[in-house]
């Protein structure tokens, strides 16, 4: 009995790191998330509202501020310019679409070809991408698309998509 009191007071701060890319359970290689593209679901950034109605539907639910309104299509978002500031997603070209954010939460489960998606450790995401830097993986040049994930450690439950245009 005593023996067995010791072993549980033993030091437990032994060596237990582990290989994170062997321990990483990746998706089902697909489409559906083109990360370089800013892509999610055929939509992608830079796309105008009504465009986007015409591929994934009527949303859900739109909320306005300052002169941007966000729009949720189920575990999808995005967000639009409300130049005219009447509280709704601009659905004519009231004014240039210099950046859009498109963000996938919840149980959405597409990924890209590299199998990362919702549920994938953010560790995951940076042995296969390389260490995230302090804004986010950066695509292309103009237009450009920053992927951010939340949260920084453990299984991932957002992804962002910021695409960006500079006149």
């Amino acid at each position: 009995m005593l023996l067995l009191a010791l072993l549980a007071c033993a030091d437990t701060d032994a060596d237990t790191t582990t290989d994170t890319a062997a321990a990483c359970t990746l998706l089902a290689p697909d489409t559906r998330l083109v990360l370089a593209d800013g892509c999610a679901d055929g939509v992608c950034g830079g796309t105008p509202y009504v465009e986007v109605v015409a591929v994934w539907g009527e949303p859900d639910a739109c909320s306005a501020e300052s002169l941007r309104a966000t729009c949720a299509w189920g575990d999808r978002s995005m967000d639009f310019p409300d130049c005219d500031d009447d509280g709704a997603a601009d659905e004519t070209f009231l004014c240039d679409m210099f950046d859009q954010t498109l963000t996938v939460t919840g149980a959405w489960d597409g990924a890209p070809a590299e199998g990362l998606g919702l549920g994938v450790t953010a560790a995951c995401w940076e042995d296969t991408l390389g260490p995230m830097p302090t804004y986010g993986w950066s695509y292309g040049e103009n237009p450009w698309v920053l992927v951010t994930l939340a949260p920084s450690e453990g299984p991932v439950t957002t992804i962002s998509l910021e695409w960006s245009w500079d006149e």
